[in-house]
């Protein structure tokens, strides 16, 4: 996909629910999940976004917000895998999402600087 000046391909590995064991604050009845993404960049730029603003996970009910996982399958990393990936590149990642009380992962989004691009859809298999 075009992301600005340069081209991504870009791929979902899965979606972890529940993730558990990943430290993080939830509002009671809550579940964490986790999705894991692949970015390799194709083109002549550099990619500089933020997995946070990237990614989104689409759930069966309420939204899913991205969240800080402090250890655990899906660790939020101290530098986000999505800065600066050079020409010929690639990077994987895993971010950590809060799942609203009662819903279920049901797509996982990839928009390229937080939607400043078209983006990508994959649904989830439950």
């Amino acid at each position: 996909m075009r992301a600005g000046a340069t081209t991504l391909v870009v791929t979902a590995r899965r979606v972890i629910f529940p993730l558990r064991g990943s430290g993080m604050l939830l509002t009671p009845g809550d579940a964490a999940a986790g999705v894991e993404m692949s970015v390799r960049n194709v083109g002549d730029g550099v990619y500089d976004s933020s997995s946070e603003s990237d990614v989104g996970l689409r759930t069966t009910g309420e939204p899913a917000n991205p969240g800080f996982a402090s250890h655990g399958a899906c660790t939020t990393t101290e530098i986000d895998f999505l800065k600066e990936v050079q020409p010929g590149e690639s990077r994987s990642g895993c971010v950590a999402f809060d799942v609203p009380k009662g819903a279920q992962p049901a797509a996982v989004t990839f928009s390229p600087r937080g939607g400043g691009a078209a983006g990508r859809t994959w649904i989830v298999k439950g």
